[in-house]
């Protein structure tokens, strides 16, 4: 089963029954450098993907 993640137009396919931040760092994405957004609801990293998810994930930027 499938979920997709979605950076900067980028499409990434990643196993569901995971976590959040398991399918990131899998994929070389720091966990704390993305909000997740599922179905319009921001989620947070401990959630488990389900297969046909569909997150988009945006960039946090900070400053000084």
């Amino acid at each position: 089963m499938v979920a997709t993640l979605i950076l900067r137009e980028q499409y990434y396919e990643v196993a569901s029954e995971q976590t959040l931040n398991q399918a990131l760092i899998q994929l070389g994405i720091d966990p704390g450098s993305v909000l997740a957004i599922r179905d319009g609801f921001h989620i947070q990293g401990d959630a488990f993907l389900l297969s046909g998810d569909t997150i988009r994930l945006i960039h946090v930027i900070s400053g000084g």
